[in-house]
């Protein structure tokens, strides 16, 4: 039970620290005051003292990759790196275990009922970010989470694959 309630809040957390992104997304799933969605990035800082453990783990499940970006929570290391052009995030135990993967994904990606659910329940928050998570195979069924945010305050709604809404935890 302590590991799934960490997870998320360590994947909100790399989130809130390590996704620097670059314009405030609307409920209504625009990035900008016009109405037309933007494209976001994530800047994640490199830690040097990885484990070799970790590294070699990372390599041993995806190969070869460029560009990977490093950081560290209390309960994981991260991986950030793109796969045709989608930004992954990987989170290894400190011992090298692989526990998930997330996928950063925008507002459209969403089903249409998860917009609507989102758009009526919480028209007065900003979203941060939307992303899918899978367990240690990308075999089951990703379950999406977005992050919102009103007033310093952020919770994370989990949406699953009928566009139902669920608010997954309060930060």
């Amino acid at each position: 039970m302590k590991k799934s309630f960490i997870f998320p809040v360590s994947i909100l957390a790399i989130f809130s620290l390590s996704a620097i992104l670059s314009q405030t997304t609307y409920a209504n799933g625009t990035t900008s005051e016009n109405g037309n969605m933007e494209a976001k990035t994530i800047v994640a800082k490199n830690a040097d003292n990885v484990s070799q453990a970790v590294k070699n783990s990372f390599h041993a499940e995806f190969g070869a990759q460029s560009n990977i970006h490093w950081n560290q929570t209390e309960n994981f290391d991260v991986a950030s790196y793109d796969v045709e052009g989608e930004s992954v995030n990987a989170f290894f135990t400190k011992e090298g275990t692989l526990e998930g993967r997330t996928f950063l994904k925008k507002w459209m990606d969403l089903p249409f009922q998860a917009q609507l659910n989102l758009v009526q329940r919480y028209k007065d928050y900003d979203v941060e970010s939307v992303f899918v998570y899978y367990g240690k195979s990308l075999n089951n069924n990703g379950n999406f989470f977005v992050s919102l945010s009103k007033d310093n305050r952020t919770i994370l709604v989990q949406v699953n694959e009928k566009g139902n809404t669920t608010l997954y935890k309060k930060l």
